[in-house]
């Protein structure tokens, strides 16, 4: 299965990168040529946290 992600901020890389683990064919697709600085903060709650362990 082909899955095409839009949007290569960091819910779009980790959903790839965990699509790409489960052995799919991942595509990112971003507007931005290259990083761009966006002042957010992100926060990862300790449920989030033990997930991502």
């Amino acid at each position: 299965m082909n899955i095409a992600i839009l949007g290569a901020g960091i819910a779009g890389l980790s959903s790839a990168i965990t699509f790409k683990k489960a052995g799919f064919d991942v595509e990112v697709y971003e507007r931005h040529a290259g990083p761009c600085e966006i002042v957010a903060g992100i926060v990862c709650w300790p449920n989030a946290a033990f997930v991502l362990h």
